[in-house]
């Protein structure tokens, strides 16, 4: 029995107008000499210093389509590590995939996608949710190119751990959402594809955040369905938008350079 439908995407998120965006857009991440405890919480210091990357976009850059919550994602780096934190605005957290590389993205989830060197072709992309389920994988190319993807590939150094403001999986009150906080091998990813380091080019990048349309059945979460079953199409917001719901189109990434100081 439905009890009830929530539609996240009839709210706007509360924030300025948007900005023009550059299209790819770019980012200096500043090397911190602080190690990063990775828990989700993202409390140290180190990252109030780290600037946060622009207001996501509507995957497509349609102009007038915006996302329904605010994703804030901050970068920093050292010897070891790209570090990212992700915080997620979302009234109800919710999430039922618990297996290792499974389907993360058939939940509410937050994506990072990595080519460390674009005269090739390779990349990896890591997804969470907010159970801290990951999916860890390698393509050769994109999809559309032929590629296979790899979910074999498990990053042996790679850290990451989630945090909610709320209550994880109970309809009955309303959360603030969550956080995703990772500590990413710079040499592990960097020598799958050969790619210099220190890098002599900009890393491409990008970040996704995928979000359902919630209906809670029963006191439980699931995705909303129209009236003929039907599941609802997930929202999809990025940092640089793609021209395209595919975020396997590298050439669309946007770029991060590396830079020694704060």
């Amino acid at each position: 029995m439905v009890l009830m439908f929530l539609c996240l995407f009839a709210c706007k998120a509360s924030s300025a107008a948007e900005p023009d965006v550059q299209v790819p857009r770019e980012t200096r991440v500043s090397k911190t000499p602080t190690h990063i405890v990775i828990d989700g919480f993202g409390n140290e210091a180190a990252w109030e210093n780290a600037t946060p990357l622009e207001n996501f976009v509507d995957i497509e850059g349609t102009p007038d389509k915006h996302p329904a919550w605010q994703t804030r994602v901050r970068l920093l780096w050292n010897d070891e590590f790209l570090y990212v934190l992700a915080t997620l605005e979302e009234p109800h957290v919710w999430g039922n995939i618990k297996a290792r590389d499974a389907v993360i993205y058939e939940n509410n989830a937050f994506e990072i996608f990595i080519n460390p060197d674009d005269t090739q072709t390779g990349y990896v992309e890591f997804e969470i949710n907010a159970l801290g389920t990951l999916w860890d994988l390698r393509l050769n190319k994109p999809y559309r190119e032929g590629g296979i993807a790899d979910s074999s590939w498990n990053a042996q150094n790679l850290e990451v751990n989630v945090a909610v403001t709320g209550t994880l999986n109970d309809p009955s009150d309303l959360d603030s959402g969550w956080t995703a906080e990772w500590a990413i091998p710079i040499a592990e990813v960097s020598n799958l594809f050969q790619a210099e380091w220190p890098p002599v080019r900009p890393w491409r990048v990008n970040f996704m955040r995928v979000q359902w349309q919630p209906e809670i059945v029963e006191g439980g979460y699931w995705r909303l369905r129209d009236d003929s079953g039907q599941i609802l199409p997930a929202n999809f917001s990025v940092w640089t938008p793609q021209h395209a719901v595919d975020m396997h189109r590298p050439e669309h990434w946007g770029y991060l350079y590396f830079q020694e100081v704060p």
